[in-house]
């Protein structure tokens, strides 16, 4: 699998927070990946970072997307388009 795109969003916690949430955990998941396989085949991951009790566990997500849902995902970057479609015709860009 290849990653064509890391979408992030804003995190509640900054760095040092993570180390003094209450106690219990806290899931936290500010990134979607964007990825292409076999096939080819789409992939949307999206990472849980457990945190508590001074320590950091991540654990993955991964939900398989159709042609149309990544293309619609990826369409203000042309990079990622190519990356994942390749190029495309009638493109100036590619």
């Amino acid at each position: 699998m290849r990653v064509v795109k890391v979408y992030k969003q804003g995190v509640r916690f900054v760095y040092d927070d993570v180390f003094n949430i209450p106690v219990g955990p806290r899931h936290i998941s500010d990134s979607f990946w964007y990825c292409v396989g076999p096939g080819p085949s789409y992939f949307l991951a999206i990472p849980l970072v457990e945190a508590g009790l001074g320590r950091v566990k991540v654990s993955w997500v991964v939900r398989p997307l159709a042609a149309e849902r990544m293309r619609a995902a990826l369409v203000d970057d042309e990079q990622a388009l190519r990356d994942a479609f390749g190029p495309q015709p009638g493109n100036l860009l590619a």
